[in-house]
């Protein structure tokens, strides 16, 4: 009960996107997405298909460290997922004590699952796999630097994931 007074969420394994943000916005986080988003129509676009698209499962967005793909996952949970009838955006926490699967028990429910740092591949777990493919209408993020993508391909692979759309920044 202490740890939840302090930090809310420690327990929790998914968090609301905007409690997410909240949390990396704070002095010392580099994270800050007060100015207007400039050049990335193409992302956008890409973004909102893929969470219109009923059949898509896994989007990736890759880049580099400081390239934009946390900026573009605010974006996809405060402009295209704020639109009536999207999905709610719930992140993955990494630190979490708590039981994924009680978190994801409504198999119904329609939201996207978010696991920034992908390439950290403890991240992306055989349990957090099955229970979204399991769940016909959840969806999976994964935010990964270039040199996650192949370890991340296989894994997918392995749980039975079509090869996932890919947004390059």
């Amino acid at each position: 009960e202490e740890l939840k007074r302090f930090a809310p969420y420690a327990t929790d394994a998914l968090v609301p996107a905007q409690d997410y943000f909240a949390s990396i916005q704070g002095e010392g986080h580099s994270f800050h997405h007060n100015y207007p988003l400039v050049g990335r129509s193409q992302e956008m676009a890409q973004m909102e298909a893929f969470v219109r698209d009923p059949k898509a499962k896994a989007l990736k967005i890759s880049g580099k460290g400081g390239e934009g793909k946390s900026r573009l996952l605010w974006e996809l949970a405060h402009t295209v997922c704020a639109k009536p009838g999207s999905p709610a955006v719930l992140f993955l926490n990494p630190h979490s004590t708590g039981d994924l699967t009680l978190a994801l028990w409504d198999k119904d429910a329609p939201r996207i699952i978010v696991v920034d740092d992908a390439h950290r591949i403890e991240r992306v777990s055989h349990e957090l796999l099955g229970r979204v493919r399991e769940a016909e209408a959840t969806k999976l993020v994964l935010a990964t630097r270039p040199q996650g993508n192949e370890v991340l391909d296989e894994r997918l692979r392995e749980h039975g994931f079509p090869s996932p759309q890919v947004l390059a920044v």
